[in-house]
C-alpha cells in the first residue's frame, strides 16, 4: 500500500510540473493505465492474493486521475521579464539595457519589454482620467469659517 501512495504522490507532483502541456498529460494516462497493473503485481507479490489488491488499486487509479486531471488544469505564471546577469526586473524598460548591471538584452525581449511597458502607460494615463474627471465633477467646497 505505501508504494502505491508514493507513486501516486509522484505522478501528481509530475502533473503539477508539467501542467498544461502535452507532458503531464502523457504522464496521467501513462500512470492512470499502469495503476491498476501495479495493484495486480502487488496482490501477487502478498499472501492475500489479487482479488483484494486489484479493486483497491482500480479505486486509486479512479481518485488519482481525477485530482491528477484538477492539477494538470491548474494555469501557468506569466513569466517576468528579467535580466540574464543579475536577475533585475525589466518588465518596463524600455531601452534593451539592464539599469542594475547594464547587460544588454536580447531584441525580442526588449520588444515584448515595450509592449508591457506601454500597456501600464496607457492603464497609467485612463487611471489619471478618471481620478481628474472625477475631481471636475464634485462642487467647489467652500472654506468655512
Amino acid at each position: 500500500m505505501p508504494i502505491l501512495v508514493h507513486f501516486i504522490v509522484a505522478v501528481w507532483v509530475a502533473v503539477f510540473l508539467h501542467r498544461r502541456r502535452w507532458q503531464g498529460a502523457i504522464i496521467l494516462i501513462g500512470a492512470t493505465a499502469v495503476m491498476p497493473l501495479i495493484g495486480r503485481l502487488i496482490g501477487m507479490i502478498t499472501e492475500a492474493g489479487g482479488s483484494v489488491s486489484f479493486p483497491l488499486a482500480i479505486a486509486l487509479s479512479v481518485v488519482m486521475c481525477a485530482i491528477g486531471v484538477l492539477l494538470y488544469i491548474q494555469p501557468r505564471q506569466i513569466p517576468s521579464i528579467r535580466c540574464r546577469q543579475c536577475k533585475y526586473d525589466l518588465d518596463c524598460n524600455t531601452t534593451g539595457v539592464c539599469p542594475e548591471c547594464g547587460t544588454t538584452m536580447p531584441q525580442c525581449l526588449a520588444r515584448q519589454s515595450r509592449a508591457n511597458a506601454a500597456k501600464r502607460i496607457l492603464e497609467a494615463e485612463s487611471e489619471h482620467e478618471r481620478m481628474v474627471d472625477s475631481n471636475l465633477r464634485e462642487p467647489e467646497r467652500q472654506p468655512s469659517f
